[in-house]
């Protein structure tokens, strides 16, 4: 009788202990975040092109003087990872490709994973992200595709075709010719000088300092655009269901209504002389609200 109570609590610690056991068995360290670097060096080459595939993560990049490309990646968890997902972190490789001289290919690649589509590989690693940090010659050719995370660049010239299907894109003092997208997030253009088209699906535009022609399509996000007195081009704002706000306080403006928006010409701060430059404005909205500021207003 005396060693009932320790045969009833016998089960319970059993128990305990396997529960213990089983814990112990399907815990996972901490991952350790992984890194990346390379760096090409070419003589002589005129121009350097750039091609990024990344899922999710962040993209960094910016100018240097010096006659070649540095790459700096870095692959971390986000949370605790589950046994399969943590061996798909182990095996991760940083695959960087010569494709020719000045020409690199980037890209990471999880060896199991079924493809190599980026939705597949998405869905098989939802913890990971690879961050990536490019640093190019001023004139450069870069091109960018991302799932899910924001894109970041400052002082390149050239040709940037950037796209990121769920993040914001932050771009300042670029040259040449710009072409980015996405379908959530802002985008936003700080002293942008050359040709741009700008596509976004829901989310808002913010553009201030931009010379050149610009060219906006949205659907459902709002578009801010500040006009600069050096601004030299033709512009266009498109948007479906989004508001359009864009400030033409600092040029001479002809602003004509048309079916859905306005049409016109911006003349330069020196409408009298015959060398004022003279730029062609198009907005357009479907059911979205139109607010054009023309007039300088005085402080309060």
């Amino acid at each position: 009788m005396k060693i009932k109570p320790f045969l009833a609590l016998l089960p319970c610690a059993v128990f305990g202990l396997w529960s213990l056991g089983a814990r112990a068995e399907t815990s996972v360290p901490p991952a350790e975040p992984r890194f990346f670097e390379r760096l090409w060096q070419w003589d002589k080459q005129r121009f350097y092109q750039v091609q990024l595939e990344n899922v999710r993560g962040r993209v960094v990049f910016r100018h240097w003087d010096q006659p070649g490309v540095l790459v700096q990646a870095s692959l971390r968890a986000t949370h605790a990872l589950g046994t399969e997902e943590l061996r798909l972190f182990q095996g991760a490789e940083f695959q960087a490709q010569e494709e020719s001289p000045g020409v690199v290919s980037l890209r990471a690649s999880f060896p199991g994973v079924s493809s190599n589509h980026p939705a597949v590989v998405a869905a098989a690693t939802p913890h990971l992200e690879m961050d990536w940090r490019l640093t190019l010659p001023a004139s450069s050719v870069l091109t960018v595709r991302q799932e899910v995370g924001g894109i970041v660049g400052h002082g390149v010239s050239g040709r940037l075709d950037l796209r990121s299907r769920d993040g914001e894109i932050h771009l300042s003092e670029i040259a040449g010719w710009l072409e980015a997208s996405n379908e959530r997030g802002d985008i936003t253009l700080t002293r942008v000088a050359g040709d741009a088209e700008i596509r976004s699906l829901r989310g808002r535009l913010l553009c201030s300092g931009q010379t050149g022609d610009l060219r906006v399509l949205s659907s459902h996000g709002d578009i801010f655009v500040s006009v600069s007195p050096r601004w030299v081009g033709e512009v266009s704002f498109t948007t479906v269901s989004g508001n359009i706000r864009t400030d033409l306080s600092t040029r001479n403006t002809d602003l004509q209504p048309g079916d859905r928006g306005y049409e016109g010409i911006m003349q330069g701060p020196l409408a009298a002389s015959e060398a004022s430059p003279t730029s062609r404005i198009r907005v357009d909205t479907l059911h979205g609200g139109l607010t054009v500021a023309t007039e300088k207003h005085a402080p309060e």
